[in-house]
């Protein structure tokens, strides 16, 4: 083996190292940003948002109707929180079977 064939040699491993490297770093990237995805799928579809955008949904209809001078504001919040609450039960169905 010439010193020719040596120096080749050896920065071809070092090219290969240093990408070896690069991939692991990029793996590593990737791995992170599925964690962050499965955390924000997990709180999309969590119960608990579900019942805060509820909430809030009725609170600020409440105040609506009460700016507007409804005369029964509570019950009249109920109407689109309910709606918006029956949307999302049955929006899932319907994705659901529209993904078979």
């Amino acid at each position: 083996m010439s010193i020719n064939d040596s120096i080749s040699s050896a920065e071809s491993l070092n090219q290969i190292s240093e990408r070896l490297a690069a991939l692991e770093k990029e793996l590593k990237s990737i791995r992170e940003r599925n964690l962050r995805v499965e955390a924000s799928k997990e709180w999309e579809t969590s119960r608990a948002r579900l019942f805060s955008i509820t909430g809030i949904t009725y609170v600020t209809m409440l105040l609506v109707f009460m700016v507007l001078g409804s005369s029964k504001p509570f019950a009249d919040a109920l109407v689109p929180t309910t709606g918006f609450f029956l949307s999302t039960l049955s929006l899932s169905f319907l994705r659901d079977r529209f993904g078979k």
